[in-house]
């Protein structure tokens, strides 16, 4: 008995868009919520740090003073180019960059708020999760070492007295920001792919038909749609075909509904391995299948369905030790660009019942004018 896959055989689900946090550093943040609590991160930062600059121009620290105003005009710049571009990349790793500043200069001249580990907890989130573990975590074990090396290198003049054991305390305070944040960062990728994976099992169960695995009506009007969008655009035809299994009720009947099933299964197939990777298919209703064949002609478009169609009649549907062969009507037209979508669904449609009318297993095209001599049938 042949196995009939229920598997799809065509791709009908898009790859990752820009939702995928890891793209934004190439399409930019397009989720309004992500970007609102982007820039606020940004606004709190430039309040922070115009905050220290209040307090120390009252004390008249020269040195944090101009400190304060390079960081607070680079976090300024960075929130601008963000607005503007909508990528963070390097506005973030700018932004971390003039914070450590900030951080290591408090650990040096043993400043209890300048080196507190407030600003360590900022950094190692920043950079790992606008870079990614990858290149993230290295990036930060670089900044530990710089760290490690500017406090304990330093000379008496310029630390003055300061604790050896409150230097290894914000050492390790950093170290385990940039742990606890590179395993926060591991979860949540985990967390995101298991869930769009399970996402995109739900799309394609949804938009799939299960006995074919080509995708059903819901989703062919979307695809429909979008290819319908791309040809206004470019001003190139596009030719939808409507084909219908002959006689299927009789199949039923003889082969009962299994066999019916294998034969559905079979032209699916068959019509996969004769259309291109960027055509549109789907079972459109029990034994009928629409077919939008992009950028095609009319005459080029019949050419596709009569192949098919000689194909097909010539293979045999195999079912447990039965073996029988099956024909398909189909109807074509190509767009005008002038109609509606549905309307352009009806005329392949009426095109398929002249088909049907004619005596069935051939095709029939909106664009050609029926033969003369042509003989209604009972459909």
């Amino acid at each position: 008995m042949t196995e009939i896959s229920t598997k799809p055989t065509r791709e009908i689900i898009p790859p990752l868009t820009s939702s995928d946090p890891r793209e934004w550093k190439s399409t930019g943040v397009q989720d309004p919520r992500v970007f609102m609590a982007l820039v606020s991160c940004y606004v709190i930062a430039i309040i922070l740090e115009m905050v220290l600059l209040a307090i120390h121009s009252f004390a008249g620290d020269k040195e944090i003073i101009t400190l304060m105003v390079s960081c607070l005009g680079i976090t300024t710049f960075c929130m601008t180019h963000f607005l503007i571009t909508r990528k963070h990349t390097f506005s973030s790793i700018t932004m971390a960059l003039s914070l450590s500043c900030i951080a290591v200069y408090g650990l040096l001249v043993n400043h209890a708020f300048l080196g507190s580990t407030i600003w360590m907890l900022f950094i190692s989130p920043i950079v790992i999760f606008s870079m990614g573990l990858k290149w993230g975590l290295p990036v930060m074990i670089a900044i530990l070492v710089v760290a490690c090396l500017s406090i304990f290198n330093v000379t008496n003049s310029v630390a003055g007295v300061y604790n050896v054991l409150g230097r290894i305390r914000e050492i390790f305070a950093f170290g385990g920001s940039i742990a606890l944040s590179s395993a926060a960062y591991y979860i949540w990728e985990q967390t995101y792919d298991r869930m769009r994976l399970l996402t995109d099992q739900l799309e394609n169960q949804a938009g799939c038909d299960p006995l074919t695995g080509l995708a059903n009506r819901r989703l062919m009007y979307q695809q429909m749609e979008r290819e319908r969008s791309r040809a206004l655009r470019t001003n190139q035809p596009y030719t939808i075909l409507i084909a219908d299994l002959d006689h299927f009720k009789l199949i039923n009947d003889t082969y009962g509904h299994p066999g019916g099933d294998a034969a559905l299964v079979m032209i699916s197939n068959l019509f996969n391995r004769h259309l291109r990777r960027k055509d549109f298919i789907a079972r459109w209703g029990g034994e009928e299948f629409l077919i939008m064949l992009g950028s095609t002609k009319s005459k080029d478009a019949k050419d596709v369905a009569e192949r098919i169609r000689t194909v097909l009649s010539k293979t045999p549907v195999k079912y447990g030790e039965h073996s029988f062969t099956v024909t398909v009507s189909v109807g074509i037209h190509t767009t005008d660009m002038q109609t509606t979508l549905e309307q352009e669904i009806a005329l392949a449609d009426e095109c398929l019942y002249q088909a049907k009318m004619r005596g069935r297993n051939q095709t029939v095209s909106s664009q050609t004018p029926p033969p003369q001599d042509a003989i209604p049938t009972a459909v």
